[in-house]
């Protein structure tokens, strides 16, 4: 498929790995067959992606490659499944590897790790409010557009030194 991009487009300047599934299930009751399938979109998922671009960012020695992981990631899953959890912090630990391997070749590989955000993923997730209260910039929750600029950012030529980094996206409900 890189061949393809490549031969359409010329380059593959950027990608964003932004993928996830979930479900809500306490660890005690987790099956086999629910951890694989997170594992599958969530990790598995960005492996193979940076496997697609490595080769051609490497030949024209420059590119930007952008997880998402999730405030789960560095916390655990406090609304959601130990396997969402351990996904997200997989992701954190392949985008530092990654960093590192590809640093030579210019090209970066950061992550986002967004917090409580407006999507999806929060319609049936209960609980979720409680934490409302508890983020420091007051506004509850964030909105996509907080993610889709942090990830703008670390595309852009302004974070051309920035690599190996986890930014997040969350209120500053997490600071660390």
């Amino acid at each position: 498929m890189n061949r393809e991009l490549v031969g359409r487009f010329g380059t593959i300047d950027i990608l964003v790995n932004a993928a996830a599934t979930y479900d809500v299930v306490p660890f005690e009751e987790l099956t086999e067959s629910q951890w694989d399938r997170v594992f599958a979109v969530n990790a598995k998922a960005v492996l193979f992606g940076c496997q697609a671009v490595a080769g051609p960012m490497k030949r024209q020695k420059s590119g930007r490659i952008i997880n998402l992981s999730s405030q789960a990631g560095k916390t655990g899953g406090l609304l959601v499944g130990a396997h969402y959890s351990a996904s997200k912090a997989a992701v954190i630990c392949m985008t530092k590897t990654f960093a590192t391997a590809l640093a030579a070749h210019n090209i970066t590989v950061n992550c986002v790790a967004p917090g409580i955000i407006q999507t999806d993923f929060l319609k049936g997730m209960t609980g979720v409010e409680e934490f409302f209260d508890k983020i420091p910039l007051g506004k509850m929750p964030g909105e996509p557009i907080d993610v889709a600029k942090a990830i703008a950012f670390l595309a852009s030529d302004d974070a051309r030194y920035i690599t190996g980094e986890i930014i997040d996206v969350n209120g500053g409900l997490l600071m660390d």
